[in-house]
C-alpha cells in the first residue's frame, strides 16, 4: 500500500503542468490506505486520525497548497510527518520557536521512528552537514536560517545533489502583519522560497489561530511562492476541550 501511494505521489512531483496526472487522492478512496500506514509506520500507536487531518494530507500530497487551520493539540504536526514519509524528497519544516523545533524533532524520533531528521537554529548550527547532505529526510529550520550565509549557500551549490520536495510552515499565522511583532524573519520567507525552490514543491502552512484578515493574508503570501489556488482546511471545531477556564469571585481588600 505505501508503495502504491509513494508511486502516486512520485509521478505528481516529477510530471510538469502538460502531463496528464493520474485522478488525485481522495478520503473516500484512499484513506483507508492512509490510515493503514499511519498504524505500521509509528512506534507510537494510532488507531486513526484526528480530525480533518486525513483531508490536510491528502491536499498535499496531490501537490495543492493547503493551509490547515487546526487547534492546539489537534495533532497539526502528524500532518506534515505522515505527508513527508510519502514525498520522495527532503522535507523542510519552517519552525519559529526553539523549544518547539526541540519538542517536534524528539516527537519524528521516538513516536515516528523517523532517525533520519534534525533541526538547525542559532544553537545547532552543525547540524547543516547533515542536511548538505542531503541526509536529513525532515528538517527543522528556524526562519532566520534564510537570511543566513550558509543555508542559501547550499541551496546554490546544490541543486544537483540536494532536492527539498517538500516545504511546511509552522506557526503560519507569523506570516500575517499581525505576526510581524513576533518574528520579522517571516516577512521575506515565501520570497526566499521562491528564490531557492520551484513552484511546483509541495507546500503545507499549519496555524492554530487564523481570523479572517490573517487568513487573507496568508493567502497572498503563500500564492507569491506557489502560484496556484490555496486550499484552506478549518478545524470542524475549534474547541479546546483539555482547556479549562476557571473564575472566583474576591470580596475586595482594601
Amino acid at each position: 500500500v505505501a508503495e502504491h501511494m509513494h508511486k502516486y505521489v512520485l509521478i505528481s512531483l516529477i510530471v510538469d503542468d502538460k502531463t496528464k496526472l493520474p485522478e488525485p487522492i481522495t478520503v473516500e478512496e484512499h484513506g483507508k490506505y492512509l490510515t493503514y500506514i499511519l498504524r505500521n509506520i509509528s512506534v507510537a500507536e494510532y488507531s486513526g486520525f484526528r480530525a480533518n487531518q486525513l483531508e490536510i494530507i491528502i491536499e498535499a500530497l496531490n501537490n495543492r497548497c493547503v493551509i490547515g487551520i487546526l487547534p492546539t493539540g489537534a495533532g497539526k504536526s502528524l500532518c506534515y510527518q505522515v505527508s513527508a514519509l510519502l514525498i520522495p524528497a527532503m522535507t523542510i519544516v519552517v519552525t519559529p520557536l526553539k523549544l518547539l523545533m526541540l519538542d517536534q524533532y524528539e516527537h519524528l524520533c521516538e513516536k515516528m521512528g523517523i532517525n533520519h531528521s534534525t533541526y538547525i537554529n542559532s544553537s545547532h548550527t552543525e547540524h547543516l552537514a547533515l542536511f548538505k547532505k542531503g541526509k536529513s529526510l525532515i528538517t527543522l529550520v528556524a526562519p532566520e536560517r534564510f537570511f543566513s550565509e550558509k543555508i542559501p549557500d547550499i541551496f546554490s551549490n546544490s541543486k544537483r545533489a540536494l532536492h527539498v520536495g517538500f516545504v511546511v510552515i509552522d506557526e503560519a499565522h507569523c506570516l500575517s502583519e499581525w505576526g510581524h511583532d513576533f518574528r520579522t524573519s517571516y516577512l521575506c520567507l515565501t520570497h526566499n522560497l521562491g528564490r531557492f525552490l520551484p513552484s511546483d514543491t509541495f507546500l503545507m502552512a499549519l496555524t492554530g489561530t487564523a481570523s479572517n484578515s490573517v487568513f487573507k493574508d496568508l493567502r497572498n503570501e503563500l500564492s507569491y511562492f506557489k502560484k496556484k489556488e490555496i486550499e484552506a482546511i478549518f478545524a470542524q471545531n475549534m474547541g479546546r476541550d483539555k482547556l479549562n477556564i476557571h473564575i472566583h469571585s474576591f470580596e475586595s481588600i482594601e
